[in-house]
């Protein structure tokens, strides 16, 4: 799916960052703990707000019922407005590509309030019967923040079974054999390797 593709580009930026050696200090303050202390970073927010308004433009707000893991608690707190900003701008870059899957983009760039009710719609409690999907923004919290692996897993359920499963997985190597390798040293590998390599190659969409 293209919004699965597009949200594992823009997580894999963020990842870069959140690894990177010169804003290592910086980055703790990206990581933050759930009421069950839990991490919960930029992107576990971000996702789900691009995912939740792709969904919603698609089919109608109606017509999209959406189980997911993030609330927008952490972000209402005081002291939270940098946070919010920074979620607000990362989902707005997202969105901004949509043009380049084959998705509409938005008209102009989505506010605070909007961000904020697409990750808020995310609210269904799911169950036996009807249709819904369940989002994972961010499968693997830790491993995003460590660049290990991670996942955004999507999946549409109806009458209680699953019709479609989607994972998106930015930091899946094409290369079977680098699998046995730590993250850390594939990642310098694929930065030695000739540009047209095919070790260069990462991500795949499941």
């Amino acid at each position: 799916m293209e919004f699965e593709t597009s949200s594992s580009s823009e997580t894999e930026k963020i990842q870069e960052s959140l690894v990177s050696e010169t804003t290592i200090e910086a980055n703790y303050h990206q990581v933050h703990a759930k009421n069950d202390n839990s991490p919960v970073t930029i992107a576990d927010w971000s996702v789900q707000a691009i995912v939740s308004w792709i969904l919603s433009e698609a089919f109608g707000i109606e017509n999209v019922s959406i189980v997911a893991e993030e609330d927008v608690e952490v972000l209402l707190k005081a002291g939270s407005a940098g946070l919010l900003e920074n979620v607000v701008k990362t989902a707005n870059k997202c969105v901004a590509k949509a043009p380049l899957f084959g998705l509409n983009a938005p008209a102009r760039a989505l506010n605070t309030r909007e961000v904020l009710d697409a990750i808020s719609r995310c609210n269904s409690s799911g169950g036996r019967s009807g249709r819904f999907w369940v989002l994972d923004p961010v499968d693997g919290t830790l491993g995003f923040v460590c660049g290990n692996q991670y996942a955004i897993a999507l999946a549409l359920i109806e009458d209680g079974e699953p019709v479609i499963g989607v994972l998106g997985c930015p930091n899946y190597p094409m290369k079977k054999e680098w699998l046995s390798y730590q993250n850390g040293y594939r990642r310098i590998l694929s930065r030695l390797a000739s540009p047209t390599s095919e070790t260069r190659a990462k991500g795949s969409v499941i």
